[in-house]
């Protein structure tokens, strides 16, 4: 029986301490050495300092049920993070209840369960809850507003405060393949200076970013740490001058095309852990979509203002013409342009029907270039 007991003991799932009421330990299982990542005989003097670090949440009656003369009730488990052997932080699940026993000192058993994978995918739960809050929030920012700036920095921020950045860069590839900064946004909580920090981004210097970007597959999110192996020289003291540890990349791509990409300076280094978050792949395509609107839009207004510049130019051109054959109204037609757009602000009007009562003042003599010269200047006694 004895035999069976001791086998029960020693392959447990979870790790057991036994100690006196005075916090001596008694016993330990290898479980509970390999959860606190101690050595086979080193296992601790007494279950107080233990249990006694920091972070830790334990209490006496915790740790001695029973003890403080109290009403006896059903143990509960308590969650803390306990000091482990290497000096690091384990979190455990931690259940103590006393031992039955006839002597008249009483021992303990505590039974602990490493929780650390499950705070794990918690943490990680709730990153992703928060990240697809945000990202739906940039969403319907970009969809409703119509300032592209402003939504643009509103992103950045959400994005530094997201991924605990200290600076977010957003570069776009321009026509000709060269990448242009087009807009720096700087944690509230950071503490940049032009004197302590060179520009992310100087003229003639974005072979850093090329190299990172020049791959068959670009991952959803690429975090470089300056202080890994594979990072070249020329990349370490590129990030050295401008005091960045690590820097993650966030490519924007748009139907396989590299529209750019978003900088995030010293992120908070569990994105190395998030790079195939679906979420940011819906970020990625958001921010390019957003930039390739932007890019549509653009070109639309300065097709808009060559078009206007030369309608511009061949109504000019006609009133000059008109003028030309009739030097004695010269200036009349400009001022008729000029009352009539004048009292069609008095009226409250539009600004294209003012545009258009501009140019109708400015053309409303155009029927004279039909008329004979000579009938034109005719003199009449």
């Amino acid at each position: 029986q004895a035999g069976y007991w001791r086998s029960l003991f020693e392959s447990s799932p979870q790790g057991i301490l036994v100690y006196d009421e005075t916090g001596r330990v008694k016993e330990t299982n290898p479980r509970f050495r390999e959860i606190f990542r101690l050595a086979p005989r080193a296992v601790p003097v007494n279950v107080l300092p233990l249990l006694s670090g920091a972070g830790t949440t334990f209490s006496e009656e915790d740790v001695f049920p029973g003890a403080m003369g109290g009403e006896e009730s059903a143990p509960r488990p308590r969650e803390a993070s306990v000091p482990d052997g290497d000096g690091g932080i384990v979190h455990v699940s931690f259940l103590s209840f006393q031992l039955p026993s006839e002597e008249e000192r009483a021992d303990y058993c505590a039974l602990f369960e490493d929780i650390g994978e499950r705070k794990a995918l918690q943490d990680l739960l709730a990153r992703r809850t928060v990240l697809q809050t945000r990202m739906a929030a940039i969403s319907s920012g970009f969809v409703v507003s119509g300032d592209f700036r402003g939504t643009l920095e509103r992103a950045l921020l959400d994005m530094l405060s997201i991924s605990k950045a200290r600076l977010a860069v957003l570069f776009v590839m321009s026509y000709t393949g060269a990448l242009v900064p087009e807009l720096e946004v700087i944690s509230p909580g950071a503490a940049l200076s032009s004197s302590t920090r060179a520009p992310i981004f100087s003229e003639g210097e974005d072979f850093f970013w090329k190299s990172l970007l020049k791959k068959d597959r670009l991952p959803t999110l690429l975090v470089v740490d300056s202080t890994v192996e594979g990072m070249s020289y020329g990349g370490r003291e590129f990030l050295r001058r401008r005091n960045i540890s690590s820097v993650a990349i966030l490519p924007l791509l748009l139907k396989g095309s590299l529209q750019g990409f978003l900088a995030l300076a010293d992120p908070d280094m569990h994105w190395a852990y998030d790079a195939d978050e679906p979420v940011l792949s819906v970020l990625s395509s958001l921010l390019a979509i957003a930039l390739e609107r932007r890019k549509e839009e653009e070109s639309l207004r300065m097709s808009h203002k060559l078009i206007h510049d030369r309608f511009s130019g061949a109504v000019s051109a006609l009133c000059q013409v008109s003028e030309l054959r009739d030097m004695s109204t010269a200036g009349h037609q400009k001022n008729v342009s000029a009352l009539a757009e004048s009292l069609a602000g008095e009226m409250g009007l539009s600004d294209e029907i003012r545009m258009a009562v501009r140019y109708a003042g400015l053309v409303h003599d155009l029927g004279k270039l039909y008329i004979p010269a000579e009938i034109l200047g005719k003199t009449y006694a």
